[in-house]
């Protein structure tokens, strides 16, 4: 199933794994993950957050919250006289980078 592919991690961490999570209706954590998400939020260090992150994604998947088996890739056609621009982050392009060529 796609859900969707987030722009950075703090909005991934806040659509699947926070307790106020839209893919986490039951409000599902415990004490590992609330530390993390905190300590993630509160960091303005790029290095320390990236390895907090890299931590939290150990632990959901060590605790199975998520089981990341395949991920959809997109497929999409134009014609010769239309320019695709893709963006880091996306499987679709957004569709202002859909633009007529030249």
């Amino acid at each position: 199933m796609f859900l969707e592919q987030n722009p950075n991690d703090w909005a991934f961490i806040n659509f699947l794994i926070a307790p106020t999570a839209v893919w986490n209706p039951g409000g599902c954590t415990d004490e590992r993950v609330s530390s993390l998400v905190e300590q993630i939020q509160m960091s303005t260090d790029d290095a320390e957050r990236d390895a907090l992150v890299a931590d939290l994604g150990r632990h959901v998947i060590e605790q199975a919250w998520y089981v990341p088996f395949y991920r959809v890739a997109a497929t999409f056609a134009t014609d010769s006289d239309t320019a695709v621009t893709l963006q880091t982050g996306n499987v679709i392009p957004f569709i202002w980078n859909i633009k007529p060529e030249g």
